[in-house]
């Protein structure tokens, strides 16, 4: 993550938080547009990450309510996974197209 950003040590000037929130507004972005799967996947996983403020987690839980009422019920399930560690790396690669 961190060669994205510019610099390294991203993670550890607890910057965490602040890539969160742009996470989701780009996960807003994608919902806007119709992409609901992508969006889906990364709102699961900033309201589950234990870096995310109360702000973050809200918004990302209000659009993830939101987003469930267009979405059948399997393919939430298909699109929403759990918290991992080792998934920020993979959501940002996806988000940046890389």
């Amino acid at each position: 993550v961190d060669e994205y950003f510019g610099f390294p040590g991203v993670r550890n000037a607890g910057l965490v938080p602040v890539m969160l929130d742009a996470l989701l507004g780009n996960a807003t972005l994608r919902a806007s547009e119709g992409l609901y799967e992508p969006a889906v996947k990364t709102l699961v996983y900033i309201k589950d990450h234990p870096a995310s403020t109360q702000a973050t987690r809200n918004r990302a839980e209000k659009l993830y309510a939101e987003l469930g009422s267009k979405l059948q019920a399997e393919e939430l399930d298909d699109s929403s996974t759990s918290f991992h560690e080792d998934g920020f790396d993979q959501i940002v690669q996806e988000v940046l197209g890389r």
